[in-house]
């Protein structure tokens, strides 16, 4: 069992032995302790300490699933290995030369993965030119289509988060698996949640899925000023969530870039069990709320949102709750993520923000 980041393994795992308990001492799990998540960190291999090559063999052979990374499938410790079948996940992502490695230990492979979400990380042009941007399983899909066969039912999101990406991406093929997963919301009762400023119940409304904090009535506002807002109200209903009792594991913040990751790391440094992320690396990650932080703060953002497979994986990481923040008036005209925008225009809720409503928040603004 493979996939190219520890999240996306880890994930994997997680399910695996929440599902299938009683298997649990059938995993081993490859990969430097602190790379792996707490939760499946026993799973680790550990070295027989001795050193002794017949031990080494009675620990691996009492093994049925070995969990490593793509890269990490190199390592010496599994030569001499063929495996049954290599399971791939998150596969449209990785570079063609790095998914060889495991596919080459084993008889036969199934590959998971969404070719409308990201492709893999390429920087070089010249590597462009030569396709690298394309992975092994986009080029199957392409080219044998007899092989594939399409997921259409999902278990994250609930009805009202799924509709934007089924609209655009899907052409409404996509369906919740349970009517658990489909009505699910996030865990707050309305009539418990107090607060002196007037928006917040609304905007944790857990009956609402989708909440857009809309900053285009802000205005004046230059471009570092804006990410500054917009980091600030990021942080600020980061913080009211946790105070209303969601807990901050269940919390995950997107933004566009590092730069924006970074700004709002400075505001909540005391929080360090809520996790951040960039839009190129949350693929495979999923939490209960999700807050989107997109301010239009440099022009090397724009590219990234122009870019409706990039835009999709960060509209459906959120199981409960998607929480968007920035300036709906900007977004909505520009070419991928305004597909989404617009959509929730027609059925969804906007929270309109202006100077008054900031300042009620304690929110500087400086204008």
């Amino acid at each position: 069992m493979t996939a190219y980041t520890h999240s996306a393994l880890d994930n994997i795992l997680k399910r695996f032995v929440k599902k299938f308990p009683e298997d649990r001492d059938k995993v081993v799990r490859f990969g430097n302790k602190n790379s792996i998540d707490q939760e499946v960190v026993d799973l680790a291999y550990n070295k027989s300490a001795s050193g002794d090559l017949e031990e080494e063999d009675d620990i691996l052979g009492s093994k049925m699933i070995f969990a490593v990374t793509c890269l990490g499938s190199s390592t010496k410790v599994l030569d001499g290995i063929k495996f049954d079948a290599c399971i791939v996940d998150e596969a449209s992502q990785i570079v063609e030369p790095v998914i060889i490695g495991p596919l080459l230990r084993t008889e036969h492979f199934v590959l998971f993965g969404d070719h409308n979400q990201l492709p893999p990380l390429v920087k070089s042009d010249e590597a462009k030119e030569g396709k690298m941007d394309v992975s092994l399983f986009e080029k199957l899909a392409v080219e044998h289509k007899q092989s594939i066969s399409y997921l259409t039912t999902q278990y994250r999101m609930n009805e009202n988060i799924m509709k934007f990406s089924n609209y655009v991406m899907y052409n409404n093929r996509m369906k919740c698996g349970t009517e658990e997963v489909k009505t699910g919301k996030l865990p707050l009762s309305l009539h418990k949640i107090k607060s002196n400023i007037t928006w917040i119940p609304n905007v944790l409304n857990p009956a609402k899925n989708v909440i857009f904090l809309d900053l285009s009535r802000v205005k004046a506002l230059h471009k570092e000023e804006g990410r500054n807002l917009n980091c600030l109200l990021t942080s600020f209903v980061a913080r009211q969530l946790i105070v209303q009792g969601i807990q901050q594991k269940d919390i995950g913040i997107i933004t566009p870039l590092n730069d924006d990751k970074n700004s709002v790391n400075t505001s909540l440094k005391d929080l360090e069990q809520l996790n951040r992320y960039t839009i190129d690396t949350c693929q495979g990650i999923d939490k209960s709320c999700i807050i989107m932080n997109i301010s239009l703060s440099t022009n090397r953002i724009r590219p990234l949102l122009s870019k409706s497979r990039r835009v999709n994986v960060a509209f459906t990481r959120a199981k409960h709750k998607l929480i968007i923040i920035g300036s709906f008036h900007d977004l909505k005209d520009m070419e991928g993520i305004g597909s989404f925008i617009r959509q929730l225009d027609r059925t969804q809720d906007r929270e309109i923000f202006d100077l008054q409503m900031l300042q009620e928040a304690n929110i500087a603004v400086n204008i």
